[in-house]
């Protein structure tokens, strides 16, 4: 059984923290949400989906807005972001190689 913390911590920046899911949340909870209204350049990106995360900390043109971690076996760990990357760099109705998620965010 893991020990954890359940308290959420919010961060600015990412400083090398394992990624994993949150052990407190049900599966389906790990979600990934993205936000634009017409006018926008950029979309707004948050995601629990442990994968999605790696991609988007790993994207340089992610604008990180809030890291969400929790401590997980005694270690802080990253269990969601908040940010947000250019509308172009979305792909979204283009064919990707398969359906895993976070194969939507450039590389």
């Amino acid at each position: 059984m893991k020990k954890l913390q359940n308290a959420y911590r919010i961060k600015r920046k990412y400083e090398g923290q394992p990624i994993k899911a949150d052990p407190t949340a049900h599966p389906k909870e790990n979600e990934t949400a993205i936000h634009f209204t017409g006018r926008d350049r950029r979309a707004w990106v948050s995601s629990y989906e442990p994968a999605v995360v790696e991609r988007l900390l790993r994207y340089k043109h992610f604008q990180l807005e809030e890291l969400v971690t929790m401590e997980i076996d005694g270690r802080e760990c990253v269990v969601g972001v908040i940010g947000r990357v250019p509308i172009g760099s979305l792909r979204i109705g283009r064919r990707r190689p398969s359906d895993r998620h976070e194969l939507i965010v450039g590389s």
